[in-house]
């Protein structure tokens, strides 16, 4: 009987695994982003978006805000897929790596 009972287990464990569910929620700066989001951070780079006056320095955050990637990216999403990340001026920034739950954006 036990062995039956491991067997189900690990049947049921790995049936579930790489399913391509939505994402769980994500703790992103002061907000949890929803179900199948991402959370999106933007950062200077070592010249481009740093102003030393409003104490931007080279690779300070400049937004931390929760993303819904394009639906064309499926359950792996891709900074081919993804393509960037919007500044609050509506500005963008090229994406430069994801990982299963964010996704990181900026310039050099």
């Amino acid at each position: 009987m036990k062995l039956v009972l491991a067997i189900l287990a690990a049947t049921l464990g790995c049936s579930s695994e790489g399913s391509g569910g939505p994402r769980p929620p994500v703790q992103c700066g002061g907000q949890t982003c929803a179900e199948g989001q991402l959370c999106a951070t933007i950062t200077a780079g070592h010249v481009c978006d740093t102003n030393p006056d409003a104490g931007i320095g080279e690779y300070s955050v400049l937004r931390v805000y929760c993303m819904t990637p394009p639906a064309a990216c499926g359950a792996h999403p891709d900074c081919e897929c993804i393509g960037g990340c919007s500044l609050a001026t509506g500005e963008g920034r090229p994406c430069l790596s994801v990982t299963d739950d964010h996704v990181s954006c900026g310039c050099f």
